[in-house]
């Protein structure tokens, strides 16, 4: 399990690997989202072409990112 992130021009992408399960992805998934978000980025793709399995913790935490950027006006791809 690993989550990277990299700035692709004016777009944050959150590189997932692994099979992403409670107590650490999502915990982990959380804290980079909020840093980005007070870096004030806005714009973030979700790139999860390597993972092979997401429980239900972490598609409940990727739901509450997508939550709080678009109170924000933003967008999660």
């Amino acid at each position: 399990m690993a989550i990277g992130t990299r700035k692709l021009g004016k777009v944050c992408v959150f590189d997932m690997h692994g099979n992403l399960t409670i107590g650490k992805a999502d915990i982990e998934l959380r804290n980079k989202f909020r840093a980005a978000l007070d870096a004030d980025e806005s714009r973030f793709v979700f790139n999860l072409r390597d993972v092979g399995y997401m429980d239900s913790s972490v598609i409940g935490e990727t739901v509450a990112c997508a939550k709080r950027v678009a109170e924000r006006g933003g967008q999660i791809k």
